[in-house]
């Protein structure tokens, strides 16, 4: 069985460069007719988005990103036994594309080739894997010896994101300008049944290491 070993501390390389609608597209759907309440607008669109992205774990638009490791996966003895992993989750999604994995052995920053690897296609979590007959370097024993950084995303454009994302945000941002004030903190409260349905559809639950 293939255990997998997940990298933590995402940090943003590069915020996306959109935003996952249009000022125009959430005036027509809000039926507004003039720019006066852009700026407004352009704030229910970040936050809805942000929450979307809290909620499900996905991201919208392209965003690159650095993930870290401490070491490559391999057996290592834990208090309670053996724990054989041959796979590293990235858990973003969806990830484009892997930009570079980087080791430092001797304190030196170096670029493993990417003909040692591949990535598992999925619409949740992907994985990293091993071509056949390749293996892990050697690292430095430090914290973060290892850092990958990825795209992730459903695109570099609002035009990217599937029709019922796109709808749900809307609908979430209508609710929020008719309602300002009314809601708690978490944004939760009364959501449109569409929306939580939407939303629901795309999440991705917390998954921890595996059965090791």
């Amino acid at each position: 069985m293939i255990e997998i070993k997940q990298f933590y501390n995402y940090v943003v390389e590069t915020a996306p460069s959109a935003l996952p609608l249009s000022l125009a597209e959430t005036r027509t759907h809000l039926r507004i007719t003039d720019s006066c309440e852009d700026t407004y607008i352009k704030l229910l669109i970040q936050t809805v988005r942000d929450f979307f992205e809290i909620f499900t774990n996905r991201t919208l638009i392209n965003t690159t990103y650095k993930g870290f490791l401490d070491q490559f996966p391999g057996t290592f003895v834990y208090p309670y036994g053996y724990c054989c992993e041959d796979g590293i989750l990235i858990r973003k999604s969806k990830v484009s594309s892997i930009t570079s994995i980087k080791y430092l052995l001797d304190s030196v920053l170096t670029t493993w080739d990417n003909s040692n690897y591949y990535v598992s296609e999925s619409n949740m979590y992907p994985n990293i894997f091993l071509e056949d007959g390749k293996s892990y370097p050697t690292t430095d024993d430090r914290i973060q010896a290892i850092e990958i950084i990825f795209v992730a995303g459903y695109g570099a454009t609002n035009t990217d994101i599937p029709s019922d994302i796109k709808m749900a945000l809307l609908n979430h941002i209508a609710f929020l300008y008719e309602n300002k004030g009314d809601c708690g903190g978490d944004g939760t409260c009364e959501l449109p049944c569409a929306t939580k349905t939407i939303y629901n559809k795309y999440r991705i639950r917390s998954i921890a290491w595996g059965d090791c």
